[in-house]
């Protein structure tokens, strides 16, 4: 009896396969899928969806512009594109689960050049999936993709240019106006302006003091962004708006000091970041804590490293226990409301939540400066952070901090998405460390958490 042998593998076809799964475009083809699956579990013309979608059939989009600049806001180019793809809900689809694609192509772009494999891309792709679509459903899907989404997409496209410039890595010529039309229609929203500000602003300032020049991009890219942040400030709907949404979201908001209303939108912004659980804050401080442990031995760093974790137990777990065993931790995060957390200077208690927090974010960028052996990768990280943090505190000057909820936490958690990639890639990921394959098993869990949460929300 002839004895049943395995066929042997054509070499062929496994050096095609194997070439398919190790190509660099491999994780953001997986990703588009993923997200488009998910996209088509949306339910458009809801809210606000269904507003815009009869504006065509009273105005032309010349008279709805025109009366959007005066009654209501600076967006005309943001709303000038969603009064038509609001009647395409397939190609909003496709083009929504692209937009988020490319936001993390443009990521693994900005974070390093593109011949270092592909493991990376799997990495972002992996953390861009865990953003917690619901938060954009409030509005309607169409109306607040388009706004928040978008912007974001072809601002990561203005960021991964001006990297790329940065590190003296080739950018074709063709690059160069669609960087600008892209920066030109993500700053026209007022929360990516401010992302947008700080980071060409810095590395423009950075190109200048470390090679005397820089490229005519980042003077372009830089500009128009201080246009179109002018151009949001002088808009009379914009004027018009925040007086009706102070009437009707926060009226007491234009008595509040400006002090407060910076301590409001700083509260807020860790308290719903490390003091309520929240899946990308707590991978942030797992990567951050092994990352800072198998790069340096120093106490103070490996101590600082530890203080987002603690936080996030602490507060984000024990502090929000309905049975309240732990009432003081109980009593700190409830203590940030609507005002932020009260503070009175001549009460040295209530000083206690923003001690808590401010000692958080010192220990996150020490930590930080300690996870990394590149003084660019250092800086790259905490510029990140901190324009991500500003997308969200230039909302301490809206009455709608609160009537916006969560989608304002948009690019933020995008600025956390980077930043682990980065800890991910530069520290972990090349160490021999027994903690690399265990971390890595946690990113791709929490990613398949994140996914099946979504795609259960996304209704």
């Amino acid at each position: 009896m002839n004895e049943l042998r395995p066929k042997p593998s054509t070499p062929g076809k496994t050096s095609c396969l194997r070439g398919i799964l190790t190509n660099e475009w491999m994780p953001f083809v997986a990703l588009f899928v993923v997200i488009l699956a998910i996209h088509f579990n949306m339910t458009v013309g809801l809210a606000d969806d269904a507003i815009y979608a009869a504006v065509l059939g009273e105005k032309s989009l010349w008279e709805f512009s025109k009366t959007n600049y005066y009654t209501w806001s600076s967006r005309q180019l943001i709303e000038g594109v969603l009064i038509y793809i609001i009647h395409y809900p397939l190609l909003w689809r496709v083009l929504d689960s692209l937009m988020i694609t490319l936001t993390a192509r443009w990521i693994y772009r900005a974070t390093g050049p593109s011949d270092r494999g592909n493991a990376p891309g799997w990495i972002i792709c992996a953390l861009c999936a865990m953003y917690p679509m619901a938060h954009l459903i409030s509005a309607g899907w169409v109306v607040t993709t388009l706004n928040y989404i978008w912007p974001l997409a072809l601002g990561m496209y203005n960021i991964s240019l001006v990297f790329r410039l940065t590190r003296a890595e080739r950018v074709r010529a063709w690059e160069y106006p669609l960087g600008l039309l892209a920066t030109l229609f993500a700053a026209n929203m007022e929360q990516m302006a401010v992302g947008l500000f700080i980071i060409d602003g810095v590395l423009l300032g950075w190109n200048l003091v470390r090679k005397k020049k820089a490229s005519a991009f980042l003077y372009g890219a830089f500009a128009i962004v201080l246009i179109d942040i002018l151009y949001s400030r002088t808009c009379p709907g914009a004027a018009e708006r925040l007086i009706n949404e102070t009437n009707g979201w926060f009226p007491e908001f234009g008595a509040v000091p400006l002090w407060r209303k910076l301590e409001m939108g700083f509260s807020s912004t860790i308290r719903d970041f490390a003091m309520y659980p929240n899946l990308t804050f707590w991978l942030f401080a797992v990567l951050l804590l092994c990352a800072v442990w198998i790069r340096t031995s120093k106490t103070s760093a490996r101590a600082c490293a530890s203080a987002p974790l603690f936080v996030a137990l602490f507060f984000g777990v024990l502090g929000n226990d309905p049975n309240r065993p732990f009432n003081g931790l109980c009593a700190v995060v409830e203590s940030i409301g609507q005002y932020g957390t009260a503070i009175r200077f001549s009460n040295v208690a209530s000083w206690a939540p923003d001690i808590v927090m401010v000692g958080l974010v010192l220990a996150i960028l020490y930590a930080l400066w300690h996870a990394f052996d590149s003084l660019q990768e250092r800086l790259g990280a905490i510029l990140a952070l901190t324009a991500g943090f500003g997308t969200r505190m230039v909302m301490s000057l809206s009455p709608t901090i609160w009537a916006s909820g969560d989608r304002t936490y948009c690019y933020l958690y995008f600025s956390f998405f980077a930043v682990c990639a980065l800890l991910a890639e530069r520290t972990i990921l090349p160490s021999r460390s027994r903690l690399r394959q265990p971390v890595f098993i946690l990113m791709g869990a929490l990613s398949l958490a994140a996914l099946i949460n979504t795609l259960a929300l996304a209704l």
